[in-house]
């Protein structure tokens, strides 16, 4: 206790503000507790006041810091459901009390149940479809993963996390290597992510040289429409009848090339 003690008496207020710039608001819904209970508690560690947030004695001892804690956590939550929890130690101004609430009300069964079914869901929603990025449904599902993983008794099974990261898959450009995932039994979520990773470079590559390709066709269309070729006139298919009221004399000798040109002989 003294050596909490003192190194909280080493701590200014302006210490804690410049710590407190990381406490994001917080909106109350239960998918984002578990995401904003770290970022606070990262937000107060080392600051000195993380002792705040878990002894008592320490916040009784210690009001001053105390109240400072709880003028935090009242503006993160002052937007949001989560606010009641909150408020009603304002008398006090008790952010031992006030941490505490939030705690039990988020962290108990009930609400711990909710916010894994909330989260589940999420994971199910998450989808690739052609042309998104593997990046960024990567991300997003390990994100919501991790989240489900630190309610106690929530984490999903290696096998059933994997089952719904393959399912969310739905570029075509990636069937083939999604049934091979699929029948790899060894491998886990982390080695099929590597291996998406890996894939998507490839497609990239690919996509990017399709085009590449597709733009060297349109110039070269562009070129001979502009009559780049030295070998025929070429006539537009609006200028066919004009070619017609011509005198060649050997009319039928004029014949139809690439594109819907027309070839005249000199």
């Amino acid at each position: 206790m003294g050596s909490q003690l003192s190194r909280g008496s080493r701590t200014s207020p302006s210490n804690l503000k410049l710590e407190s710039q990381k406490i994001v608001e917080f909106s109350g819904r239960f998918e984002e507790w578990q995401k904003w209970k770290n970022r606070t508690q990262c937000a107060f560690d080392g600051s000195g006041y993380e002792s705040i947030l878990l002894d008592r004695g320490f916040a009784t001892q210690r009001m001053d810091m105390n109240r400072i804690v709880y003028s935090q956590l009242s503006v993160a939550t002052s937007g949001g459901t989560a606010y009641h929890l909150v408020k009603q130690f304002e008398s006090e101004k008790d952010g031992y009390a006030a941490w505490s609430a939030l705690c039990e009300w988020y962290d108990g069964d009930t609400m711990k149940a909710e916010t894994a079914d909330t989260i589940r869901n999420k994971l199910g929603s998450y989808h690739m479809h052609n042309g998104d990025s593997a990046s960024y449904y990567i991300n997003n599902f390990l994100t919501s993963y991790q989240e489900l993983n630190e309610i106690p008794g929530e984490a999903l099974s290696e096998s059933h996390a994997l089952s719904m990261f393959l399912k969310g898959i739905k570029d075509t450009d990636y069937e083939t290597f999604v049934e091979i995932q699929r029948n790899k039994s060894e491998e886990g979520l982390v080695d099929a992510i590597v291996a998406l990773r890996k894939k998507e470079q490839s497609i990239v590559e690919k996509r990017k040289e399709r085009r590449i390709a597709k733009s060297r066709q349109r110039r070269r269309r562009e070129e001979i429409e502009e009559g780049g070729d030295s070998d025929f006139e070429y006539i537009r298919p609006t200028k066919i009848r004009r070619v017609k009221e011509k005198s060649y004399g050997h009319i039928d000798t004029i014949r139809v090339v690439r594109n819907g040109y027309l070839s005249v002989p000199d």
